[in-house]
């Protein structure tokens, strides 16, 4: 320790401050090629990056390590080797890095605490840990098997669709109809169970329309979807749309004006796949004027809800980002 401290105090932190040096560890930085800049050109710079003195330091350390056999009193030698894993980007590499090298765990709960912390307190700082978690289960090779069974199921419902005669467009529309069942009738459909179970609602049973209609006829053979529907099943659906929209356009606003590619991509891309997927529905309320387009009533309706829910959630984050 006292070596390093040595080293430490009369030349690595010396040297770090006067060439603005990031990489404080000594072994890390003479692995890579940081200072390769313009202020790094000089010969007395060159001169100060020699690597006399930092191996110096390492074999009078090496040589006390082998030599002493006086134990303090404490539960460790003298010499300590510590371990840390750079181009790391979660805490939990550690922990195998560990096990990896064969070092013994050990508890430590000290009465002062030895670490201290919050917690995300704004979106995008979960969405940013969020996906630094998810970058470390990508980089394990235990995700490929999720990987597999989410594009095994991809495949197998594309080979469905073309065996039967189908088309991609029909296995897109296929698609969105799923998604579009997931924030209408699947919602409702939750709802009714649980007001079932409650007492709140009896069993009902609800007919569909079976008169064969020539404008539906026609719509479904063009490959587009009738909207014309109860209120209380378009408008989650629309509202659901008209969010995506408005944030795909604030995310890659942001990302351009703030320069914050990497943090909003994640989210400007879910924004986008939906904004994708909901494209009907937006054909429905902007472009169609047939018989199955959406009502003008729906959509002012949805329009309204929808800046009613974005001022509150902007409220909402402003207040918390204080």
């Amino acid at each position: 320790m006292k070596e390093a401290w040595r080293f430490a105090k009369g030349y690595w932190v010396p040297f770090c401050r006067a060439y603005g040096i990031k990489t404080r560890c000594p072994e890390a930085y003479f692995l890579g090629e940081e200072g390769n800049n313009e202020s790094s050109s000089g010969s007395e710079f060159m001169a100060d990056r020699e690597k006399e003195k930092y191996e110096n330091f390492k074999s009078r350390v090496m040589r006390i390590r082998q030599n002493s056999i006086i134990i303090v009193n404490r539960d460790h030698t003298a010499v300590v080797e510590v371990g840390f894993l750079y181009f790391s980007v979660v805490e939990d590499y550690f922990t195998g890095l560990v096990n990896l090298k064969g070092w013994k765990s050990v508890y430590c709960d000290p009465v002062r605490p030895a670490f201290l912390g919050v917690g995300t307190t704004n979106l995008n700082d979960v969405l940013v840990q969020s996906t630094r978690w998810s970058s470390g289960s990508a980089s394990n090779w235990f995700f490929m098997v999720f990987l597999f069974v989410f594009l095994s199921s991809l495949s197998k419902h594309i080979q469905e669709v073309l065996s039967t005669g189908g088309s991609m467009r029909s296995w897109i529309n296929e698609q969105r109809i799923w998604m579009i069942k997931s924030v209408t009738c699947h919602l409702y459909g939750s709802l009714d169970a649980i007001m079932k179970r409650l007492g709140m609602r009896e069993a009902k049973f609800m007919t569909t329309n079976k008169v064969i209609d020539d404008e539906q006829t026609r719509l479904y053979q063009t490959g587009k979807i009738d909207f014309h529907t109860s209120i209380m099943l378009l408008a989650p659906l629309v509202i659901l749309t008209i969010i995506n929209v408005v944030s795909f356009v604030g995310g890659v606003t942001r990302a351009m004006v703030a320069r914050k590619f990497s943090d909003m991509f994640i989210q400007v891309f879910l924004s986008l796949f939906i904004v994708t997927m909901g494209y009907p529905v937006i054909e429905g309320m902007i472009l169609r004027k047939d018989k199955g387009r959406i009502l003008p009533s729906v959509t002012i309706l949805s329009v309204l809800v929808s800046t009613i829910f974005l001022s509150l959630g902007s409220l909402v984050l402003s207040v918390l980002l204080k």
